[in-house]
């Protein structure tokens, strides 16, 4: 059966592996900076982005507080929300999404940042 940390540390590692071709030296705070994972970023060496990682099954997570202590950090912040449900003793992911204020996203696409 697996087990809510590690649902979130699976969901973590799968992200790191889809950054690698932008960000190469990107890896979970984890295993690099216990001061990062502090402040909410669970991936580093993502250049200015902070990235806070959610797998849960609430629909109702609370963006706005995880958005505002990453932005501490001076970094455009981005929670990135795998939503999953639970049947039995597994977890089937049912969306993945990415949260990020609007400048971040407008600066994404101007290629800004």
């Amino acid at each position: 059966m697996i087990k809510n940390r590690d649902k979130g540390h699976n969901f973590e590692r799968k992200l790191v592996t889809l950054l690698k071709d932008k960000f190469p030296k990107a890896v979970s705070s984890r295993q690099e900076s216990r001061a990062m994972d502090a402040l909410g970023i669970d991936i580093v060496n993502t250049e200015d982005f902070g990235i806070q990682c959610k797998s849960e099954c609430k629909k109702t997570v609370k963006y706005i507080e995880l958005l505002e202590r990453v932005k501490k950090t001076k970094k455009h912040p981005i929670v990135a929300h795998q939503y999953t449900e639970k049947k039995g003793n597994r977890f089937y992911t049912k969306g993945e999404y990415v949260i990020m204020e609007l400048s971040t996203f407008i600066d994404l696409l101007n290629n800004k940042t």
